[in-house]
């Protein structure tokens, strides 16, 4: 399961962390990868939200493969 967390840098744009927990290692370790995705300057915060999630699916889908 992907895990979405909303950000905003400097000049208050949003960005998006994307984090994708595989499974385990041998010592109970999780193994976690990230992505960060940038919406284009020109799309509503709603539809970012929305489609932050649809990459978090696509990102989750590739690792699985």
């Amino acid at each position: 399961m992907a895990h979405i967390t909303k950000r905003r840098n400097k000049e208050g744009l949003p960005s998006y962390l994307i984090r994708v927990y595989l499974d385990e290692n041998e010592n109970g370790k999780q193994k976690i990868k990230s992505m960060t995705w940038k919406p284009p300057l020109n799309m509503r915060e709603s539809t970012a939200d929305n489609q932050a999630k649809k990459q978090a699916t696509l990102f989750e889908d590739k690792l699985k493969k």
